[in-house]
């Protein structure tokens, strides 16, 4: 009948068939078929297969599943089949650096410390790099995620790929600029200088070499510290004083004002205040400008012809 005739075709070629001391039991996806070693005594139905429910497994589907992140749960074994990305007995762990696939076995090949999706190993790439395994750097004059941002940095100042943060040198840079020294756009502020201004000057009062440090005296002082330094000097074409750490321009003879910017107006001999322009007249001379000659004031007043500015003359 149909169902011997099954029973000796799977004991035959079935690999479900499991042999027992008295029986043959067949049995697939969905149902199960009893029967004797030599097919003799079939049990003449087809018994319906219990299929556990997801996540539970075991006899009687009474265990539980413990895997983790969406893994398949075996409902005969309980064991759990990891998705990608994920490994370990119930597949709580991504995978480790450097690794993805079905299990974690296969190995990345980002470069750059670039990260690699634990699924199907694509880099990310960090700002500075771009290429499907991050293996490129940015081209010079730009910088950032995919290199996207174009660098400001001048005068021959280097630009960080990934920030795009100026880099100077810090001196001569390479024998064919000799001692031509290069500089950012932004010099280093509060006192420092160096590689990314991170070093402290050491100047006193005064300001100091962005790239090496050197003091930056002001004109007429000297040495390391800008400690060294005549009390008079010459400040381009004027006299200069040096008063408590400070440059302040005397104008020549014949100048005055700020910046002696004004031409003294005194005649005959006098001399010109080199701050307020007044005239200290020569003797024999008076007037704002030193302009009359004095004679002798009793003879001159008797004959009525003092200048008009003797009384201011007499009362200064």
């Amino acid at each position: 009948n149909f169902f011997r005739d099954v029973c000796i075709l799977v004991a035959k070629r079935s690999a479900h068939v499991k042999t027992a001391a008295s029986a043959i039991v067949y049995q697939d996806n969905a149902n199960v078929l009893l029967a004797s070693r030599d097919c003799r005594a079939i049990k003449r139905s087809i018994i319906p297969r219990l299929v556990c429910p997801e996540g539970r497994w075991g006899p009687g589907c009474k265990d539980k599943c413990r895997c983790a992140n969406g893994a398949h749960c075996n409902p005969a074994t309980g064991e759990c089949k990891c998705n990608l990305g994920y490994t370990g007995t119930i597949c709580d762990q991504s995978c480790p650096s450097g690794k993805y696939g079905l299990n974690c076995t296969l190995d990345c090949e980002c470069h750059g410390n670039a990260r690699c999706d634990p699924v199907q190993g694509c880099c990310d790439c960090p700002p500075g790099r771009y290429g499907t395994r991050c293996q490129f750097v940015c081209p010079p004059g730009f910088y950032g995620w995919y290199c996207s941002q174009s660098c400001s940095c001048q005068n021959g100042a280097s630009c960080d790929p990934g920030d795009g943060q100026c880099l100077c040198p810090p001196g001569p840079f390479g024998e064919m600029l000799q001692n031509i020294l290069l500089q950012c756009e932004s010099s280093c502020k509060n006192s420092t200088y160096g590689p990314h201004c991170q070093l402290k000057c050491d100047c006193g009062d005064y300001p100091c070499d962005p790239r090496d440090g050197t003091c930056q005296c002001p004109v007429g002082l000297s040495g390391p510290k800008c400690q060294q330094g005549p009390n008079i000097f010459h400040f381009s074409s004027e006299m200069c004083i040096l008063q408590q750490k400070s440059v302040v321009p005397v104008c020549r003879q014949g100048r005055y004002g700020e910046n002696c910017v004004h031409k003294c107006q005194c005649y005959n001999g006098a001399t010109c205040d080199r701050k307020t322009g007044k005239c200290t007249c020569a003797p024999g001379y008076l007037g704002p400008t030193c302009q009359h000659e004095l004679k002798d004031p009793n003879s001159v007043a008797k004959r009525g012809d003092l200048p008009e500015d003797w009384e201011w003359r007499t009362r200064r």
